[in-house]
C-alpha cells in the first residue's frame, strides 16, 4: 500500500499475474539460475554467488533462440564468476589478488557440507578466469551488462573523469560505494543511473523487435534494490522509514 508502482500496475492490467511466487534459493545467483533454467540449485550447480553457469545447461535464452526468437539480456547476470572484472576481490576465500575468477565446488561428493555462511551447503575453491558480465551468453544474442558496458557508456556521455576517479563505479556501486549498511543519494543523476541504462536498452530492443516477423524474448535484470542503498535524486526522498510499519 505504500510503494507507488504506476507502470507495473499498467503492465499487470494486461499480464498474467503470478501471485504465489517463491524464490528457489538464496542468495541471488542461485535464484537467478533457477529462474533461467527451471532447475533446482542441486541440478544447475550454482550454489553461491560468483560461480559460472555450465554452458551445457539450457536456459530460457537457449530455448527461445533455438525456437527462432530474437533474444536479449539487459543488466545483472552474476552467473559468469566475479562480476566486477578488473577489480581485485574485496574478500578472502582464496580470491585475493585475482581480478578475474570464479568459485567452483571443491568436492562434488561433499556437495551438501556447509562451510560458507548463508550457502545451503558446499565447499568451494577459487579458480582464476571466467567470462564475467559483459558479453552474450547462454543464447541471449543482444547483451547489455551493467559493468564494463555501463562504464563505457558513461564515458561516451562525457563522464570519463568520474569513471576514472571511481574504479568501483557500476553494478551495485552507484556512488556512494560502501558496505551493505550504506544509505545515501547516488552521485549519478537519474538519467545516467545504471537502472536507467538497463531500462533504456531493454526498451530499445522491444521497440526494434515489436513489429518484426520473429517473436522475441527479453530479460531486464536490474541491479537494485540492493545495498548499498543509493537511489538518484529525487527518488531518494520519495519514501520515509516512518511510512513503513514492519511486522513484529
Amino acid at each position: 500500500s505504500v510503494i507507488k508502482t504506476p507502470n507495473l500496475n499498467k503492465l499487470a492490467e494486461k499480464s498474467v499475474i503470478l501471485d504465489h511466487c517463491y524464490i528457489s534459493a538464496f542468495p541471488c545467483a542461485p535464484s537467478r539460475a533457477s529462474q533461467l533454467t527451471g532447475r533446482h540449485l542441486q541440478n544447475h550447480g550454482i550454489l553461491n554467488n560468483d560461480m559460472m553457469l555450465d554452458a551445457s545447461i539450457p536456459t530460457l535464452g537457449d530455448i527461445c533462440k533455438n525456437a527462432g526468437y530474437r533474444t536479449g539480456y539487459f543488466g545483472k547476470w552474476h552467473l559468469g564468476g566475479w562480476c566486477y572484472r578488473g577489480l581485485k576481490a574485496p574478500y578472502g576465500g582464496g580470491a585475493e589478488g585475482f581480478t578475474e575468477w570464479q568459485f567452483k565446488t571443491a568436492d562434488e561428493k561433499e556437495l551438501w557440507r556447509t562451510d560458507i555462511e548463508g550457502c545451503p551447503g558446499a565447499r568451494f575453491e577459487v579458480v582464476e578466469g571466467g567470462p564475467g558480465e559483459d558479453y552474450p551468453q547462454h543464447g541471449f544474442d543482444t547483451w547489455v551488462g551493467g559493468w564494463v558496458q555501463y562504464r563505457n557508456w558513461l564515458k561516451e556521455e562525457g563522464l570519463g573523469d568520474l569513471v576514472d576517479k571511481h574504479p568501483e563505479l557500476g553494478g551495485h556501486n552507484i556512488l556512494p560505494p560502501g558496505d551493505n549498511s550504506t544509505v545515501g543519494p547516488s552521485g549519478i543523476e537519474a538519467e545516467r543511473h545504471v537502472e536507467t541504462f538497463i531500462a533504456n536498452n531493454a526498451e530499445r530492443f522491444i521497440k526494434d523487435n515489436a513489429k518484426g516477423e520473429k517473436p522475441w524474448c527479453a530479460v531486464a535484470s536490474f541491479w537494485g534494490p540492493h545495498p548499498p542503498v543509493a537511489p538518484p535524486k529525487p527518488w531518494d526522498e520519495m519514501y520515509s522509514v516512518e511510512d513503513v510499519t514492519l511486522p513484529d
